[in-house]
């Protein structure tokens, strides 16, 4: 039976039986497979089993799930495979894993299409960090403040243009 085994992280040498058609993996508690990484998605991946076939689809997660090393959106399984969830590597294996006919829109490797870039490299000592996303609303708000100075000012020169005018 096909099993995964967490190889890293806090709950590491844990082994589950893939025993139902979908196992999903992420950071909420009621995953089959929970990992408690503040750098993977609630709802990260899943392993979705076809008979004895196996395929791991990334689930939009915010930092990707890695396979052997390369993110991946969708890819066929095989036994002895290392996935990357949040920094943490799960061993994917089994004795009744099919690994013949993997179509070539599933298979994983430096010619398949769906892979994404290479994975980096798992950090061991500190949770990933998440990039910072830019806040555009502040130059907007500072444009249009600054423009709003601007036209008081040339308001405040207008009206007195205009009183001098009218008193000389």
């Amino acid at each position: 039976m096909a099993f995964l085994k967490t190889l890293s992280g806090e709950a590491k040498d844990t082994r589950i039986e893939i025993e139902q058609d979908e196992t999903s993996l992420g950071r909420a508690p009621d995953n089959d497979l929970p990992i408690s990484s503040a750098a993977a998605s609630s709802r990260h991946c899943r392993i979705v089993r076809d008979g004895r076939a196996y395929t791991l689809k990334d689930l939009g997660s915010t930092n990707g799930t890695a396979l052997n090393g390369i993110m991946i959106r969708e890819a066929r399984l095989k036994p002895k495979d290392i996935v990357a969830v949040g920094g943490v590597e799960i061993l994917f294996d089994g004795d009744d894993v099919d690994v013949a006919d993997i179509p070539p829109e599933l298979a994983h490797g430096p010619s398949n299409t769906v892979l994404m870039s290479p994975a980096p490299p798992p950090s061991t000592d500190r949770p990933a960090s998440f990039a910072t996303r830019k806040d555009n609303r502040r130059k907007w708000i500072g444009l249009i403040v600054a423009l709003g100075v601007v036209a008081l000012g040339l308001l405040v020169v207008f009206a007195y243009l205009i009183l001098r005018t009218k008193s000389g």
